[in-house]
């Protein structure tokens, strides 16, 4: 009869706040999604009617870089939320992320996207390429064609010297919210050489950032963690070759030791 009940008791993942706060989301084929105001976990019991209101959706086609229907590509619709992780040739499939957010692409280069407003990016990503489009983008065109990765190649200087051993990755985009997409940093990770050179041979096309990786030791074990470095244009099907000169002692700030819990560095 429409009615559902559900009991909440998985535990929190990472929960900072004394009163985690959730929302909730209903999907159904055919309809827009109903996202609910948010929850106070020290509400206890709460009730919702909702109403989902008809939304066609829309079959969107993946094509190679040589024009032929993709099958099996991963695609990931990034909304708040969504928490899903790029990695070279696709998406981390044993990632948290939400459910419904990571899709594939049928035998035809086909898959169904959802009439679903709070989808801020598609991407499609496989071994044969990678594509981003808007809804707007594919409203107007339901076609996306994937793009050779790039290859980011780099010096890294400190003081304008040289730096060996330091760990260099990828961060998604500039001013991404990083619970809708984030690049796996351990995934496109990589050590500069003893003359700071480094190479990270798969890499998505686009406005993305360097970033550097900090390892460190606290509580939990051996942890680690990135800081932006510089804005990187990442060119599909060739080299990107970058220079990265930093002050002396680039890496964690003593506010982010403190955050961390660092015991040594």
């Amino acid at each position: 009869g429409g009615t559902f009940q559900y009991t909440w008791d998985e535990p929190v993942v990472y929960d900072g706040a004394k009163d985690p706060e959730f929302v909730f989301k209903f999907e159904a084929d055919g309809y827009a999604p109903f996202i609910t105001r948010v929850i106070h976990a020290s509400e206890g019991d709460v009730r919702f009617d909702l109403r989902l209101t008809p939304a066609p959706s829309t079959e969107v086609t993946v094509l190679s870089p040589d024009n032929e229907p993709a099958a099996n590509v991963d695609i990931g619709l990034a909304s708040p939320g969504a928490r899903l992780s790029l990695v070279p040739g696709g998406f981390y499939r044993e990632n948290i992320q939400s459910g419904g957010t990571l899709l594939m692409t049928d035998s035809a280069g086909h898959f169904t996207l959802p009439s679903d407003q709070t989808i801020k990016r598609v991407i499609a990503a496989s071994p044969q390429g990678y594509a981003e489009a808007t809804l707007a983008d594919l409203a107007a065109n339901p076609v996306m064609q994937l793009q050779p990765w790039g290859q980011v190649e780099g010096t890294f200087a400190v003081d304008g010297q040289p730096s060996a051993g330091r760990v260099v990755s990828i961060g998604f985009g500039q001013d991404e919210r990083f619970d809708m997409i984030s690049c796996d940093s351990t995934a496109f990770k990589t050590t500069t050489d003893d003359q700071g050179r480094f190479t990270i041979p798969v890499a998505p096309p686009g406005d993305h950032e360097m970033v550097i990786m900090d390892y460190f030791t606290n509580q939990f074990g051996l942890s680690w963690t990135s800081q932006p470095l510089q804005p990187v244009n990442i060119s599909s099907g060739t080299d990107t070759v970058i220079t990265i000169d930093t002050p002396p002692n680039p890496g964690l700030t003593p506010a982010m030791l403190k955050k961390y819990g660092v015991k040594s560095n």
